[in-house]
């Protein structure tokens, strides 16, 4: 946890309070924020520019200086982070700066209004801007700005990302209103289906083939490749070494999947770890949080794979009435019926079926 009062910076965890770093003194700061891998965090000041600190020593790894790079005003939320920390965005009245910590430059382009009052929210593949009364939105690769904006009659005071980036709450003087930012741009700035399909190509084809020890491999070699790995790699990889009965080594895994960033497939991961574990309650406490930041079409998945762990808890009739529900209430007639019914003939066969499903899932989704 990191809070800025007068010009002293402090770090603390939380929620003990205990202090991590002697406090750091830096002249009006307005803005903090934390990488998404916690090893850095940013501040910007009025008219002084803005810093990179590391963590876990307070040292400085980047500092714009009193020059062309500062905010001239304190925006309400001015910095925004890539997801995988090699990229801080800070906003200006009229512009946007991305520097590029792996290689220590920056690049400046203009956003769609010249307004004190900005503010920055990414999901590390697209940044939503506010100024003034309307969002526009940016390709965090190219820098260019995308076509679609959202439009607000008053002005927009702040903005917020949900964890998947498909939700946008827009703050102004007497209300917040939230958009559906799928329904503004196009599917490949969002994960597709259920986050657990994020896997490379390698990897997958392992998995689905019944190779879980080489999957293993190639999602372990990926994870030592960078020192910011995606949570969606590290969770999977918890999955599978579960499905290795390699316990001991699944709970590191997806503790810092959802650090990185909270997720569905997170909760869900901790969940069957938690139950290999044989903490049946904790595992059905931590799979209910799966359901928070869901489209609705994917909550009847996570239904199905709910039934499937309370079926693993023991309770066997209660998980085969839920998923007889689900096969009987399907509006469509797609794969998710077959899968639906599949399952409940193996559950009514009592064959534990938590890895082949995630399997068969991931397979319709190639």
């Amino acid at each position: 946890m990191v809070s800025v009062g007068g010009s002293t910076i402090r770090i603390a965890s939380f929620p003990s309070g205990t202090r991590l770093l002697p406090p750091i003194t830096q002249s009006c700061v307005f803005g903090v924020k934390f990488s998404p891998d916690s090893s850095r965090f940013a501040t910007i000041a009025v008219r002084r520019g803005f810093r990179v600190y590391n963590t876990h020593d307070g040292v400085i790894l980047f500092s714009s200086g009193p020059g062309d790079l500062v905010c001239k005003w304190p925006a309400t939320n001015p910095l925004a982070w890539s997801s995988d920390s090699q990229h801080l965005f800070v906003a200006n009245p009229g512009e946007t700066t991305c520097l590029d910590l792996s290689k220590s430059s920056s690049s400046v382009w203009s956003i769609h209004e010249t307004h004190p009052r900005v503010s920055l929210v990414s999901n590390g593949r697209f940044i939503a801007c506010s100024a003034g009364s309307s969002v526009s939105f940016w390709d965090c690769v190219s820098h260019k700005q995308i076509d679609s904006m959202i439009s607000h009659t008053t002005e927009i005071y702040c903005t917020a990302l949900s964890p998947s980036g498909r939700l946008l709450a827009c703050g102004g003087s007497k209300n917040v209103t939230i958009h559906r930012v799928r329904d503004v741009l196009s599917p490949e700035y969002f994960d597709h289906g259920l986050p657990l399909v994020q896997v490379s190509d390698p990897a997958l084809k392992s998995w689905i083939h019944g190779d879980p020890a080489n999957a293993e491999m190639l999602l372990s070699e990926e994870i030592a490749s960078t020192s910011s790995p995606s949570h969606y790699v590290l969770a999977n990889r918890t999955l599978i070494r579960v499905h290795m009965k390699q316990v001991a080594l699944t709970i590191e895994d997806v503790r810092e999947s959802l650090q990185l960033q909270p997720s569905p497939i997170g909760y869900i991961t901790m969940a069957v770890a938690l139950l290999a574990q044989g903490n049946r309650e904790a595992a059905l406490c931590m799979f209910d949080l799966a359901f928070h930041d869901c489209e609705p079409h994917e909550n009847r998945f996570l239904l199905l794979l709910k039934s499937i762990l309370v079926f693993e808890c023991g309770s066997q009739e209660e998980a085969i009435t839920l998923v007889g529900h689900l096969a009987t209430r399907t509006n469509n007639d797609d794969d998710a019926i077959y899968l639906y019914t599949e399952a409940c003939a193996h559950l009514m066969r009592h064959v534990s079926i938590i890895a082949d499903t995630f399997r068969r899932f991931l397979k319709l989704c190639i």
